[in-house]
């Protein structure tokens, strides 16, 4: 806080700060969309696995 009182803008944080959640690079944006996909993709397909289940036969073996 005090270096950007000052006004020293050339601190590694202050860049950090200034860029936060900032796509500036084609390949960040193509791995975020693709881990994004993959996880999305991961938990449709539990979700529709544990709504199509039979509470009756999960229940029978335990």
């Amino acid at each position: 806080m005090l270096a950007m009182v000052q006004g020293v803008d050339h601190l590694p944080g202050n860049a950090l700060l200034r860029r936060a959640f900032v796509f500036t690079d084609p390949e960040v944006f193509d791995v975020f969309t693709f881990s994004l996909m993959i996880a999305l993709l991961t938990v449709s397909t539990q979700a529709i696995k544990a709504a199509l289940a039979n509470p009756v036969e999960a229940l029978r073996y335990e």
